[in-house]
Formats: structure tokens, C-alpha cells, sequence
């Protein structure tokens, strides 16, 4: 990857807003392999990370969700997603809680996603991207 795409990408997370969408990136670059992140997928992983550990209710979740998502958007880290064309194929079946136009998935750019894998394999956050299961004796204390 050329430095200077890194650097820039590199500059837009540190100019991010607090650890929540923060961690929302990174956690997104982390599940982003084929495409589209469903909102979903993102409520539920966030929701076991603790990321809204002062929201107790399922609708302070979502909106929390919903707002870090259009600040990374504003920042150019995540595009809209794909929608659902209603033929059947149940693209968007598992998005039943977001079922707003602009809020049913967003997608990371290639060079975006590997700049947070990047990022997070180097940040202390609760998770870490590895391509490769390591085998035992990679494993140290």
C-alpha cells in the first residue's frame, strides 16, 4: 500500500471522535471481507463488545449505532451499502431491525479496510485482525 493513501486514512482515524466510532471502524474492517456490513451484523457485534455500556435499551443502541455510522460516512470511511432490490433473494433478510432506506448496510473500500485491519492490529482495542490461525507454538503468554 503507498504511504501517502495510509497516512491520509491514517490522519482521518486519529481525527475521528472518540473511542465508540473509533472502535466502529476498526471493529467494520475487522467483518468487512465480500462487501456490504449489514447494520445487524454491526448491532450485535457492538452490543457484545460493550460498545454502548451506558445505552440500556435496544432503541439507544440502534440510534447510537445509527450516528456513529453517519460520522464515518461524513469522514469518507464508509460508503452506503447495497440495497435490497425486493427480488426474493433474501439480500437483506437478516436486516430486520434496520429497515429505514439509508440504514440497512454500509460498505468499506478495499484500501480503507486494510488500513483499519492495519490500524487494529497495532491499537489496543478488543479484537485484532489475523488472516492465519498461528500455529501452538506461535502462541505465547
Amino acid at each position: 500500500m503507498e504511504k501517502k493513501v495510509y497516512t491520509c486514512l491514517q490522519w482521518r482515524y486519529n481525527h475521528l471522535e472518540g473511542d465508540e466510532v473509533r472502535s466502529l471502524y476498526l471493529l467494520c474492517g475487522c467483518l468487512s471481507y465480500y462487501g456490504d456490513i449489514s447494520m445487524d451484523q454491526m448491532l450485535r457485534y457492538a452490543t457484545g463488545l460493550n460498545f454502548f455500556d451506558r445505552i440500556d435499551s435496544l432503541e439507544g443502541a440502534i440510534n447510537k449505532l445509527v450516528t456513529l455510522v453517519k460520522t464515518l460516512k461524513a469522514s469518507s470511511l464508509f460508503l452506503d451499502g447495497p440495497e435490497d432490490d425486493g427480488d426474493g433473494s433474501g439480500v437483506g433478510a437478516s436486516r430486520l431491525l434496520f429497515m429505514v432506506g439509508d440504514h440497512k448496510s454500509v460498505m468499506m473500500h478495499d484500501l480503507v479496510r486494510d488500513v483499519a485491519r492495519i490500524i487494529a492490529s497495532k491499537d489496543p482495542h478488543p479484537f485484532k485482525a489475523v488472516e492465519d490461525v498461528p500455529s501452538d507454538q506461535d502462541w505465547t503468554d
